[in-house]
């Protein structure tokens, strides 16, 4: 079941959450920096031990003094990458991945690469959503979108709407 919601990701009560990450796995603006102030410095400990990853990969921490159990970090690409659409669908991919493996039911997603990093929000809705629905899943029964912003809100809301008309 997919959700679309605006808030804040920090405050989601999913079993996970993921982080909008960087290679290195600092948190430091943005939703990592919202996490870090939210969950506390463990979560920045077992990120350091895990750095770097590469665009498209993603892993696993604690959550710290954060709702949920676990943060999956999640790097998508720079705008300027070459062929940043299938780094975004090898992010939902892990994101979903981890999920399983894990055991998780239930997981909030933000606008991956939207921010800093200057993707169009359309298409990551576009990207996300597509994966997320083709994607099969045994433990996880519940994908929120979480999304900051009225515009992200707006486009995952429509486009997860069309794709349901779509599908049928």
């Amino acid at each position: 079941m997919i959700e679309i919601i605006q808030g804040d990701i920090t405050q989601s009560t999913t079993q996970a959450i993921v982080n909008a990450a960087n290679e290195e796995l600092i948190l430091g603006s943005g939703v990592a920096g919202a996490i870090l102030r939210s969950g506390g410095e463990s979560i920045q400990k077992e990120c350091d031990a895990l750095a770097p990853i590469h665009e498209g990969e993603a892993v696993i921490t604690g959550a710290g003094d954060l709702p949920s159990e676990y943060v999956i970090h999640a790097v998508a690409p720079n705008g300027e990458t070459e062929g940043w659409e299938a780094l975004i669908v090898s992010c939902g991919k892990e994101i979903l991945r981890l999920c399983e493996e894990n055991r998780i039911e239930s997981v909030a997603i933000p606008a991956l690469g939207t921010g800093v990093f200057g993707l169009p929000t359309r298409r990551v809705a576009e990207l996300l959503i597509r994966t997320c629905k083709a994607f099969p899943t045994q433990n996880l029964k519940r994908i929120q979108f979480v999304l900051f912003d009225e515009e992200s809100f707006m486009w995952f809301n429509n486009l997860n709407t069309e794709e349901d008309i779509q599908s049928r």
